[in-house]
């Protein structure tokens, strides 16, 4: 690849990175066409899925070990619930971070 074609693609991956969509360029008869893939705006059910499904697990998790900590005290039942409390709140930060950038769905 010449000097001329690397710095035009890597001025059209500025581009791209910039306004976070394709950029077309024409270059004497050339069409150079470049296109990274961007992550779509998710969808309302996927957004709702990664929401809920790790909520109501954690949240029955949270709930048995509860039931059975308070019904079994000392019988290692409090360990389960600090740990399924603990799943709980990192699915719920990994969920918070990974939509972080999107403005509304």
């Amino acid at each position: 690849m010449n000097i001329q074609y690397e710095t035009l693609l890597n001025s059209l991956r500025r581009k791209i990175v910039q306004h976070k969509t394709p950029v077309v360029d024409i270059i004497g008869f050339d069409i150079i066409y470049i296109s990274i893939y961007m992550s779509k705006k998710p969808k309302l059910a996927e957004f709702l899925k990664s929401f809920l499904m790790p909520t109501f697990v954690g949240k029955s998790l949270v709930l048995y070990f509860g039931l059975m900590y308070s019904n079994y005290p000392g019988e290692g039942y409090g360990y389960g619930l600090a740990a399924s409390a603990g799943f709980t709140v990192v699915s719920l930060c990994l969920f918070a971070y990974k939509y972080k950038d999107v403005e509304d769905i």
